[in-house]
């Protein structure tokens, strides 16, 4: 599995907890528990018109 972002992406982190080896394996198991469905349907809104941040 290759761990890159479709677009150029800033990660800030500032939690010392946070370990840098460990980062994959939580992006993995995140993305399993999500699921492609629900993935899918965070990148489309993205790309949608009058998105709200």
């Amino acid at each position: 599995m290759i761990n890159r972002s479709p677009y150029p992406i800033l990660h800030l982190i500032w939690e010392e907890s946070c370990r840098h080896d460990r980062i994959p394996a939580r992006n993995i198991a995140l993305l399993e528990k999500i699921g492609r469905d629900k993935m899918q349907a965070l990148l489309q809104a993205c790309f949608d018109e009058g998105i709200q941040y």
